[in-house]
């Protein structure tokens, strides 16, 4: 992975921008220890788990902190200068250049001021991108490479730096894996954790059930009145007490965090203050919402660059009210608008029959506006046993639906009617969570086990192989990403929810993209078949 610093400060501070000289020692030696090795840009093979790449933004005076570390590691780095910057008081000169190629530095490009190089026409883009000669003679053999401000970057900025350089940086989720002139790279702040270690699923039940749909297909829409649905439920804790209570202390490590309401896609404003305390206690967050809230989701795109690192939106794309209420087009934006701030996203679709004319219009909105198909999830009947909500037969459900190429569709029609027998650790490797009044339950479905405010300990109390339902409805969720059922094959999280857009870009964010490619039962002691009869036994 490529890294990227900027300010290199001798103390802490509270702008996300700048790392202490002692945590970026701490960071170095954690790479070193865990058998990291760093290389010269123009060397990286992005395949290569265990290869970096150190670089640092903007050619701040602070960088000149880092030296004595590098140096003492004899680690190649790369410091992007912003032109018109060098000699001023705050940026490195014509010396402090020297000191950094003799370190062992390379020297590279960060454009001639900095630009949103999207916006620049094709004289300014060549302005932008050309290396002085006096920069040059200064540093020969150096400016190979060139970081896009902002991350930004489309077809034309990238054409114009294969004129000039051998290679082009972009960052936080608006790289390409494997596109030398659009590299990947991971913004690193204060804050950063190289070894997203997660240890729980936490379902976080939002006990309210407006929504601003009416979807015929809902599932609260098929039991729930219009008067319950206006009804918000008094929240009993602050939510500065809900993350003390699910701090990464009591849980035993990072967990990932599901807020979902009753009314499922509608996130109210109380919420967001949730969703930030929960982010700000370290967890990773995912939000179920149907995009149509800018005024909420500019607020979560403000949100600190670590914090949006961690944050991800499950999208839900109910086409035919959108198109009802005619906010296609701003459910889109957003959707952009968040994945821009460096937040991830999947949109999924409920598959009702209503739908199905749709489909092909559906297919052209979601390649131009998303870059790729929207995943499928199962339609489920709240009065008949949740079994599929559909006139259709299995096999033309599934034939209809299997042209989105889903795996999350794919994985939960394989899923769906299946009893489930296995030994279940939902319950202590995950549970779900009454955010209103702090309720502990084994899962969404079963099993009232505590309570977080009330509780000394956290539970650990296994649903063992008692599930009262005729299938794990959100097997994609506690068998996908828990692997709760460590028996049942499924595909990872990432797959179900990832797509790659035409362009080469990933839905999903690096980081997020990371931790979803593995599961929570990997970080986890299976029990041994004693413990496990003991379980069966306390239950």
């Amino acid at each position: 992975m490529i890294l990227v610093y900027h300010h290199i400060a001798r103390h802490k501070s509270n702008d996300e921008n700048t790392v202490s000289v002692d945590t970026f020692r701490q960071h170095i030696q954690y790479l070193i220890e865990n058998k990291y090795v760093a290389v010269n840009m123009l060397d990286y093979d992005p395949d290569d788990e265990k290869q970096i790449v150190l670089t640092f933004d903007d050619g701040y005076k602070d960088v000149l902190n880092a030296l004595p570390i590098l140096k003492r590691y004899n680690l190649p780095f790369h410091v992007f200068v912003i032109g018109d910057w060098i000699g001023k008081d705050w940026a490195i000169n014509e010396t402090d250049i020297a000191k950094i190629i003799k370190s062992g530095g390379f020297i590279e490009w960060h454009t001639k001021t900095h630009p949103d190089l999207m916006q620049c026409n094709a004289k300014q883009l060549i302005q932008e991108m050309q290396v002085p000669n006096e920069l040059k003679k200064l540093a020969p053999n150096h400016f190979n490479c060139v970081a896009y401000p902002y991350w930004k970057h489309n077809k034309d900025v990238i054409e114009c730096a294969k004129k000039y350089f051998k290679m082009a940086r972009s960052g936080n989720g608006n790289g390409i894996k494997n596109n030398k002139f659009a590299m990947e790279a991971k913004k690193i702040t204060e804050s950063t954790t190289f070894d997203d270690k997660i240890v729980k699923y936490v379902e976080m039940a939002v006990p309210t059930w407006p929504c601003n749909f009416r979807c015929q297909y809902c599932y609260v829409g098929q039991h729930c009145t219009d008067a319950e649905r206006a009804r918000v439920q008094k929240f009993e804790y602050t939510p500065e007490q809900m993350a003390n209570a699910l701090s990464k202390k009591r849980l035993g490590g990072t967990a990932i965090m599901n807020f979902c309401a009753n009314g499922e896609t509608l996130i109210l404003p109380q919420n967001v203050e949730h969703i930030k305390a929960i982010l700000g206690a370290g967890h990773f967050v995912m939000v179920v919402t149907n995009m149509t809230q800018t005024k909420v989701l500019k607020d979560l795109c403000e949100l600190p660059d670590e914090w949006r690192e961690r944050l991800f939106l499950k999208c839900s794309f109910h086409w035919m009210e959108l198109k009802r209420l005619g906010l296609l087009e701003q459910f889109a934006d957003n959707v952009n608008m968040c994945w821009n701030a460096g937040i991830s996203f999947t949109v999924e679709i409920t598959p009702h029959d209503e739908l199905v004319p749709e489909i092909d219009e559906i297919k052209r909105f979601s390649m131009e506006r998303f870059g790729a198909l929207p995943h499928i999830t199962v339609a489920r009947d709240e009065n008949n046993q949740f079994e599929r909500l559909t006139k259709y037969s299995v096999d033309k459900y599934n034939k209809i639906w299997e042209q989105f190429d889903s795996d999350l569709f794919q994985f939960k029609s394989q899923m769906w009617g299946k009893k489930i027998h296995d030994f279940c650790y939902v319950g202590d490797w995950g549970y779900s969570v009454n955010i209103a009044d702090g309720n502990i339950f084994r899962c969404s479905s079963c099993g009232h086990i505590g309570n977080v405010f009330q509780d000394k300990k956290l539970p650990h109390k296994p649903a063992c192989n008692k599930c009262p339902f005729l299938h794990c409805y959100n097997a994609h969720g506690w068998i996908g990403l828990g692997g709760m059922l460590p028996n049942v094959e499924s595909p990872t999280y990432a797959q179900m929810r990832d797509r790659v857009r035409t362009d080469g870009t990933h839905w999903i964010h690096p980081r997020m993209r990371h931790v979803f490619e593995g599961k929570i039962s990997d970080n986890n002691l299976k029990y041994s078949r004693i413990k496990k009869f003991l379980a069966k036994l306390l239950r």
